[in-house]
């Protein structure tokens, strides 16, 4: 997996290498103004990350990436854009 981190006032420009298997998550501070990336090897391990911390009380979770544009019920239910 590969992890990176960029400002969050580059946030909103930044366009990932591989949208349907990267996550985001935020600095858990108000010092650390962070954003926080990962890549997955595939979708599913990233599929089965967001489910579990579902179930858990995690503070600071994962977000996938293409969450804000799909939804959740299609990233879950693997839609596909055309």
């Amino acid at each position: 997996m590969k992890r990176y981190s960029i400002p969050l006032g580059r946030f909103k420009e930044h366009k990932p290498e591989y949208p349907e298997r990267t996550a985001y998550r935020f600095g858990e501070d108000a010092i650390n103004a962070m954003v926080y990336f990962q890549v997955w090897p595939n979708r599913a391990s990233l599929i089965t990350t967001y489910r579990m911390q579902e179930k858990g009380d995690i503070k600071n979770p994962w977000i996938p990436w293409t969450l804000g544009t799909l939804g959740l019920v299609c990233f879950l239910n693997e839609c596909k854009t055309s």
